[in-house]
């Protein structure tokens, strides 16, 4: 994701890039994230593990 946004045409001086872990089943996705890993049923309880990237005045990458 962040090498993705480096490479646009006009990319931004700096990025904010983070990395979400949550076991809540109610957490929400963010519109922007990118889902690497969602397991409503793993052994352990519901996972999800997503990532974002936002321009570092914090508008979208």
């Amino acid at each position: 994701m962040a090498l993705a946004a480096l490479r646009q045409p006009d990319p931004p001086a700096a990025l904010e890039v983070s990395c979400h872990e949550s076991y809540d089943p109610a957490h929400p996705v963010p519109a922007r994230a990118e889902v690497h890993f969602h397991d409503a049923s793993a052994t352990r309880g519901p996972a999800l593990k997503y990532a974002q990237v936002d321009g570092a005045d914090g508008n979208p990458a």
